[in-house]
């Protein structure tokens, strides 16, 4: 896998080894991980998820809801441009000392 991979789990936590992508992540095999749902939910507060500056967690918000569909679409889309510009600015982002 190239090194400037990104890796996107919108759809199901158990499908993915945490331990693993916690792993690839450390080592940069994977550039980045977006996570909105995770293996075992809710994450507890001192997760190593929350740790690695390499991973934006969104709090479980894609759904079937038609609107928010769209609205998550633009959440993503200005986030990719962000990050891709190395701009910073990340919109709902998880704060884990907030808990949210």
């Amino acid at each position: 896998m190239k090194d400037e991979a990104l890796f996107i789990n919108i759809g199901r936590g158990s499908i993915v080894k945490e331990s693993l992508l916690i792993e690839v992540l450390k080592s940069r095999v994977i550039r980045h991980a977006y996570l909105d749902v995770f293996e075992n939910e809710p994450l507890k507060p001192n997760h190593e998820l929350y740790e690695l500056e390499n991973v934006t967690i969104t709090a479980h918000i894609t759904g079937n809801d038609y609107e928010a569909k769209y609205d998550l679409l633009d959440i993503f889309k200005n986030n990719l441009v962000n990050f891709l510009n190395k701009n910073g600015l990340i919109e709902n982002e998880v704060d884990a000392k907030k808990g949210y």
